[in-house]
């Protein structure tokens, strides 16, 4: 009789031992499957912010006026846009106060079709100092036109200006042509209605 309890009451432990073991495995997998979840809904959250960080760091580029050169206004479908010359001997320059993210856009300005395509040297300058140079390839764009002059496509060249208050040169070093059109831009918070092309 006493061993027939005994072995009663080691077979309900073991078989309440093996219940708490299953159901222990089962709150495992519980918790794994939340934890999978949770996992996944952070990442997707990361991505969505990630996005809008991304799109919050949209910029427009303004242009600055220059220092004593010729304004050129070039027809385009949106308006006319202001360029400005700039020479073999006689930079285009501005002052900017920095930090900033500075763009400098360049037509070439040629006298026949036929030396196009072609190349040509820019050199930018930093408070008088020469600091970058840039090869470009210029072709003919069909969309602008000005009298006697064939304008090329534009070209751009991005750089960072440090701290402080700078004069910006931009000249034309070689290539087919003596002249161009030069643009001075930096970077601001873009607006909705921006037009990069346009402006």
């Amino acid at each position: 009789m006493i061993t027939s309890a005994l072995n009663v009451y080691r077979d309900r432990r073991a078989a309440r031992a093996a219940e708490h073991a299953r159901l222990a495995r089962l709150d495992a997998r519980v918790s794994y499957a939340r934890l999978a979840v949770v996992a996944a809904f952070v990442l997707v959250s990361a991505g969505v912010f990630i996005s809008l960080g991304l799109q919050s760091q949209a910029v427009e580029w303004a242009t600055i006026e220059p220092i004593e050169s010729r304004e050129v206004l070039l027809p385009l479908s949106k308006g006319a846009q202001k360029w400005w010359t700039a020479s073999r001997v006689r930079p285009l320059r501005v002052r900017i106060t920095g930090p900033s993210s500075i763009r400098a856009e360049f037509r070439l300005l040629v006298s026949s079709e036929s030396v196009l395509p072609g190349g040509y040297v820019i050199q930018v300058s930093l408070d008088g100092k020469p600091t970058y140079w840039e090869v470009f390839r210029a072709t003919k764009d069909p969309d602008v036109a000005l009298p006697g002059v064939i304008v090329g496509d534009r070209d751009r060249y991005e750089f960072e200006v440090p701290g402080g208050d700078h004069m910006i040169g931009v000249s034309l070093l070689g290539g087919i042509s003596d002249s161009m059109v030069v643009r001075i831009r930096n970077s601001e918070p873009a607006s909705p209605e921006y037009d990069e092309e346009n402006k």
